[in-house]
């Protein structure tokens, strides 16, 4: 209810919300990430720390949060929730 659309808009923080699944497009955020550095990236993982090993390369603008106990506020700070599922390898 207290969302202020200016102040996100002005955090340019785009979420992703899954797994480390290739098929939830874990890969295509990194990239992404890669190719917008002037953007925040945030990704909420439903994985354990042992399994962030599957991820290389992680760009200064992306913070990884592994099972985070709220996503309200990740959802709250967002300009831009993403869903890059990939329905052919589903």
């Amino acid at each position: 209810v207290d969302i202020d659309p200016e102040q996100k808009f002005n955090y340019k923080t785009i979420l992703f919300v899954g797994s480390l699944k290739n098929y939830k497009g874990i890969h295509s955020f990194v990239k992404l990430a890669e190719s917008l550095p002037h953007l925040k990236f945030v990704a909420a993982l439903n994985c354990n720390t042992d399994e962030l090993t599957l991820l290389n390369n992680i760009p200064s603008n992306l913070d990884l949060h592994v099972r985070p106990n709220s996503l309200e506020t990740l959802y709250k700070n967002a300009m831009l929730l993403v869903n890059l599922s990939i329905p052919t390898e589903w």
